[in-house]
Formats: C-alpha cells, sequence, structure tokens
C-alpha cells in the first residue's frame, strides 16, 4: 500500500487507488475538522495535534468498521493499492505531514500486506512521491 496524489504531469501509477480525502467516507479519511484546524496554523505543534486526534480517528473507524479495513488489506496483499490525498499543497508542502504516511504507518501495526511492506519501503515510496512534486 502507497501514498499517491496525482499531479497531471504524472502518469497514473498501475494498481487501484483509493481517494481518501476529507470530503470522503473513506475509512482512512481524516474529517473536515482535524484537517481545517491545522491548515489554520499548520505548525509542529499542530500537527503532533493533528497526529494524535487522527490515530484516534483510525483506532475509533478500526473498531466499528473492521470489515472496511480487513477489505483494503485482502486487496493490498493481491494488488498495489494507492491511498490518493491532496495533502501536499503550498500551505502544506511536507510530504511526511499527510494523512496517507499516518495511515500507512498505522496500518503496519493491524496487517502484513504483502511480503515485502516495511518501513523502508513507505520511506522510499515518500520520498518517490516528494520527486514527483
Amino acid at each position: 500500500m502507497y501514498m499517491y496524489g496525482h499531479p497531471p504531469h504524472v502518469p497514473l501509477p498501475n494498481g487501484i487507488i483509493h481517494r481518501a480525502t476529507k470530503n470522503t467516507n473513506h475509512c482512512l479519511a481524516p474529517t473536515d475538522e482535524i484537517v481545517q484546524k491545522y491548515l489554520m496554523n499548520p505548525t509542529q505543534e499542530n500537527w503532533s495535534i493533528y497526529e494524535t486526534k487522527y490515530f484516534d480517528l483510525l483506532e475509533l473507524r478500526f473498531k466499528n468498521r473492521r470489515k472496511e479495513f480487513d477489505e483494503l488489506a485482502k486487496l493490498a496483499t493481491e494488488n498495489d493499492v494507492y491511498i490518493g490525498c491532496f495533502c501536499l499543497t503550498k500551505k502544506n508542502p511536507d510530504v511526511y505531514r499527510c494523512h496517507t504516511v499516518l495511515a500507512i504507518m498505522d496500518w503496519l501495526k493491524y496487517f502484513k500486506c504483502g511480503n515485502n511492506i516495511d518501513e523502508n519501503e513507505i520511506h522510499y515510496s515518500i520520498n518517490l512521491h516528494k520527486e514527483v512534486f
């Protein structure tokens, strides 16, 4: 599973893209409220608050919407799955301040998707993502 944002000049990847933006009902999507609070003042302190609230949200959703997580994990064992978002903006240019990075890191606590996903692969994918922009 990978994070994925799609600049117009970059071809779509081979795999399955799940859009998990604040205005979707995806199990990995942040709420509009936590996104807006962070973007009003995108400091390290507010990012730490965002992280806490997002991880709490994932934990709650994992309990209440477990089937969606299980289906996504199964899909990711059989395919490359990309989590799409619009986190990277002029106001938020740091690729590590993205809910997809948090979701993927958190994901490793619950699931092993494929035989080769580890923290190094996640960071490699993030660095490739940074180069695209």
